[in-house]
Formats: C-alpha cells, structure tokens, sequence
C-alpha cells in the first residue's frame, strides 16, 4: 500500500525499462512525482544487460554513465577460427548492482517510491493494484514483461542461453570480450560462445544459440561450458551465479499493444541481435525529457523513427530462421564480421543503419542450404508462440 494516490509518471514492472525510466526521470525531473511498481521482491530481476557505448545518445550518457558497471575500449569475435577485433566501446550493467543503486536512488530522491505488488488492470491514466487500491498518473507506462502478454504474438526463432559468471584461480587468456566464438556445434542452429571479462579471474561465459526452438538442456550447456574451459586450461573455478533465457528474435511485426506499452514487450529490443539496453535506455531519455502528458506522443515517434530498422531487422530473422538451415547459419555471422566495415557493424548494431547498410549486409554470396520452398511456407505458417502467455 503506497501512502499517495497521484504520481506523474506510474511504471509498472521494476525490470530494465522500468528501472531507467526511475532513473531517467529522476535525473531530468528531479520534482516529479515516479511510483515504480515490481511484482518481485528483487527489482531487476537476474540478468546481465550489454551495449556498444555508440549504441547510446550524447545525451542518454549523461545520466546513464553512472550505472555502468564494467566498460572495455573493444571486443572480439572468433568465427570460422578467425579473430577479428572489433574498436567499438563495450559495456555492461549487472542486475545485482543495478537494484542496488535503484535502493540508493530511492533513498536521495523523496520523489521516487517503490511498491512490490500486482497490477490488476491498466487505464489510460489509473492503476488498479490487486490490493483494491487505484492509483492515477499523468502518465501510466507499461515496462511489464513478455509473460504479460495478452494477444497473439509474431512467429519467431529464439535467442537461448545458459551464462555461468565463475571465478578462476587463475588469469583469463583475454582482456577484452569475446561477443562470438563459434567452435562449437551447430545442430540446434547458430551457436557460440560468449565470454565477458568482469575482471582478470572473474568471468561470464554463455553457451548461446539462435535456434527454432525453445528447448533449453541447461545440464548440457553446463557441461559445454565446462568444456569450453577446459579446453582452455581452466579446470579450477568456482561458480558464483547461473542465468539463463530464451529471448524471442521475431520474423513477424508484434500485435499493437497500448501505445504506453514500452520495454521488451513494447517491441524496443533490436530483433536481429536481442539488445535490449540502448533502445530502452534511448527511450527513457525522451520520455523523461519530456513533460509526463507528452509521453505518449514521445513513444509514439521514437517507434515510427525506427520503422525502417524494425522492417528490416524482421527480415532478417525470416531469412535466418526460414530460410537458412541451422548448420550454415553461422556462415552468415562469419561474413557479417568478416566482409563488413567497423562503421556499418556500429550502425546495426546501435540500430541506426541505413539502407546502403542493409544493402551491404544483404548483397552477397549466400551460405550453402538455402531452402527457398521453406521460406515461402513461412509466410502461411500458424503462429509461432514465441512469446509466453
């Protein structure tokens, strides 16, 4: 039970979006009035949330630098067994850290209140919370996750994961990330190994894949991962955390939500790579540099700026997970890093290409096992449920 009933901005769901949006706003509009609802007793949820540092504004940085949790000056991709160093800044926000400092913000700013409870039901400007309470705001965001989704959602490959962070008892062999290491097998569709340097022995490594299916063997990715450092001379370590997910990467434009509708579920993720950080993090900057009434509007032009990049970016994924079969995909992924320049990969990645880039990352020799029949067929396929309801 929250003391007050009338906020400036409601946000309901204490995840990414949710949370930034809390920092955000309390940043540009230290006087306004935030209620920041979270069903879980942890905010943030468990997870470790990446992004090239080109991926986010000028003016995004200025109040989102201080929630950085590791930067690097590059990274690297080991694809084909070729190394490619990539100069693009690269950072990351760990969950754990994130909340706290959600705690510490609450703490500072008389303004920000936090509720751990359930949303009943939306209105344009009320909350219902399952305790019988309403709550109204000018502006009533919806950050909640893609469990909360209510319609049919777009057909779609997943982006699968299990990510151990382990501590060594000796040096990693690299200082710099490793976002792509593809030796590895490729049955279960485009699979790599990721690997985030937090510090000299402190590591997070993932066996991730881009795959039609939901499946997930977390006992096998456990046991590749294993390997993986092992084959690499690191046979004593100790696991300190565990995360795992399954995102959607959708071939098919999401059913319209509310235009308050924001965060994942709101579609403001790149569909072709999962970042989710600039998008979300971009898009607290706008709405929280805007008067609360204007929100909606602020939304609703950040999601027409990006049309082009979300039309192509679903193409894309129609092609990987359609027309491509799951052993070649990685060919794709060895001559996007292997023909492209630096300045285009910066683009795609901070989805601001443009169409010379989406040509330049169209036009070439396609991978061996294209099955074109396949691809028609999707386009008459039932829905894929990729996203939980």
């Amino acid at each position: 039970m929250v003391s007050k009933s009338e906020f400036d901005f409601v946000i309901a769901g204490g995840g990414l979006q949710g949370s930034l949006l809390a920092f955000a706003i309390s940043s540009l509009q230290p006087s306004a009035r935030i209620l920041l609802i979270e069903k879980q007793r942890q905010f943030c949820g468990n997870h470790t949330w990446s992004f090239h540092r080109s991926d986010l504004s000028d003016t995004t940085w200025k109040w989102f630098g201080g929630l950085v949790d590791k930067q690097w000056d590059g990274y690297h991709v080991e694809l084909g067994g070729v190394t490619r160093h990539i100069p693009i800044g690269y950072g990351s926000v760990f969950s754990d850290q994130l909340s706290q400092k959600l705690v510490a913000l609450r703490s500072t700013n008389a303004n920000l209140t936090t509720l751990t409870g359930s949303v009943q039901r939306l209105e344009d400007q009320r909350l219902h919370l399952e305790t019988g309470q309403q709550i109204t705001g000018t502006a009533i965001l919806d950050c909640r996750g893609l469990s909360h989704g209510d319609q049919p959602q777009p057909r779609s490959g997943f982006q699968k994961f299990v990510g151990l962070e382990v501590e060594l008892e000796e040096d990693w062999i690299a200082s710099t990330p490793c976002l792509m290491d593809d030796r590895i097998d490729q049955s279960d569709g485009f699979r790599f190994i990721y690997t985030l340097p937090i510090s000299p022995r402190r590591l997070l490594v993932e066996d991730t894949r881009f795959s039609n299916t939901r499946t997930l063997d977390r006992t096998a990715c456990r046991e590749v991962i294993a390997t993986y450092l092992r084959e690499r001379g690191f046979t004593r370590y100790r696991v300190c955390r565990e995360e795992s997910g399954c995102l959607p990467m959708p071939y098919q434009r999401a059913p319209r939500h509310s235009q308050m509708t924001v965060g994942y579920r709101g579609g403001f993720f790149h569909p072709a790579t999962g970042y989710s950080m600039p998008l979300v993090a971009n898009l607290a900057d706008r709405i929280a540099s805007s008067p609360a009434a204007d929100a909606a509007a602020v939304i609703a032009a950040f999601r027409e700026q990006m049309r082009f990049q979300t039309t192509f970016s679903l193409w894309l994924n129609r092609l990987l997970f359609q027309l491509v079969t799951p052993t070649r995909r990685r060919e794709i992924f060895r001559r996007f890093y292997g023909k492209l320049p630096a300045s285009t990969i910066q683009r795609f990645y901070a989805f601001q290409f443009t169409a010379t880039d989406a040509a330049r990352i169209f036009l070439g020799r396609p991978p061996m096992g294209l099955t074109p029949l396949r691809f028609l067929q999707s386009f008459r396929e039932k829905r894929c449920p990729a996203f939980p309801t």
